[in-house]
């Protein structure tokens, strides 16, 4: 069967010649989906003036064809008896005679051009709209993988690797969120004192569920670090070797996450070297010497063992300091439970020290307490 392209600007086709003749018929035997066409044998062009014309570029291609080639011309009877003749093999050509005249040729063009038109844009709508979904599926998994990557990395970023601890940076971060949450927690417990003065208060923000009176005034709005420093750590790392140092540092982690000795809300830090910090949240400085003299007692029941089989204890000072809200930072806090563990090491280690005010006249506390 001879096939017809129609198309209804020159210019659309000499784009595509321009590419290669493989390209072409490749290209347009996509476009037509009837199986009884295989082959584009002719091209026909109308310009919007109804200009007939075939490409002289076509022409060379299609030397061998059998039927009529139009010549250059209007549409003149001549040409569309000519038209009617190879129309007829085509497909979408009403087998009326009628059907082509002067007045409807084009439109019958036109028409069955819009078709194969909005058909090859609905393909490729398809087909693009599948593709859209593929690739959007494949960025959906890589950004989740991406996400689990950031995470690990923010999991590792915030870790101490030795002891599976919280590194400094990240201790001083649930620091910081600790000092907000009392400082919050304070300002609601002073509201909620003028709302039994002024009923027009809004009560809501202020309950704490599930929590007496007494002890939001033991606890709420405040906190409690304790600072722990490993006793003649330093003879330790000379006597055993520092892997013996480094097993005693992985053994205190592990001892903090153990369960008995604190809620699970507490949190445990490295600060550095042989020194680690636990914040307790919601917990004055009384309350605060309970867990501290668990620890203290229950790393003396650690038999530490070095590669020799020589057993070994150790023991610990800690010192003990609670929120204070005139603090302008955490440091602040962080040096008075230092000026207690200084104290603790300086009167025969092995003990918890609770900061007061008296401990302020120690002057001149050096950088580390000799072992």
């Amino acid at each position: 069967m001879k096939t017809i392209v129609l198309f209804s600007d020159r210019k659309d086709i000499y784009s595509i010649i321009n590419i290669c003749e493989y390209h072409f018929i490749d290209y347009y035997e996509t476009v037509f989906t009837d199986s009884t066409i295989s082959l584009v044998h002719c091209l026909f062009i109308f310009d919007p003036d109804k200009y007939i014309s075939l490409s002289e570029q076509i022409k060379k291609k299609l030397r061998s064809l059998s039927f009529i080639i139009l010549s250059d011309d209007y549409y003149t009877s001549e040409s569309v008896k000519s038209l009617n003749i190879c129309m007829r093999n085509i497909c979408f050509c009403p087998k009326n005679n009628s059907a082509i005249s002067n007045q409807n040729i084009a439109s019958l063009i036109d028409a069955h051009f819009t078709s194969i038109l909005l058909t090859d844009r609905l393909n490729n709508y398809i087909q693009d709209s599948f593709q859209n979904i593929v690739d959007s599926n494949i960025l959906e998994k890589q950004k989740e993988e991406i996400e689990e990557l950031n995470k690990k990395l923010s999991e590792i970023s915030r870790i101490d690797h030795l002891t599976n601890l919280l590194n400094r940076r990240a201790l001083m971060e649930a620091f910081e969120n600790e000092k907000k949450r009392a400082i919050r927690d304070r300002w609601r417990i002073e509201q909620s004192c003028k709302c039994e003065i002024d009923p027009s208060w809004n009560k809501e923000i202020l309950d704490f569920p599930a929590r007496t009176k007494g002890e939001i005034n033991e606890h709420i709005g405040n906190f409690s670090c304790i600072m722990a420093d490993i006793d003649h750590f330093k003879k330790i790392n000379d006597t055993y070797g520092h892997l013996i140092g480094d097993m005693v540092l992985r053994n205190f982690g592990d001892l903090l996450r153990q369960k008995g000795l604190f809620r699970e809300n507490d949190i445990f830090g490295r600060y550095g070297g042989e020194e680690f910090i636990i914040l307790l949240p919601e917990t004055n400085y009384k309350n605060a010497l309970i867990p501290a003299e668990r620890l203290r007692e229950a790393i003396k029941k650690i038999d530490f063992k070095d590669e020799l089989g020589t057993h070994f204890t150790v023991s610990l000072s800690l010192g003990v300091a609670e929120f204070l809200p005139e603090e302008l930072s955490c440091d602040e806090m962080i040096k008075r439970a230092d000026l207690a563990l200084y104290y603790a090491k300086e009167h025969g280690r092995d003990q918890v020290c609770v900061y007061s005010k008296e401990l302020d006249k120690i002057n001149d506390i050096p950088d580390s307490v000799s072992e």
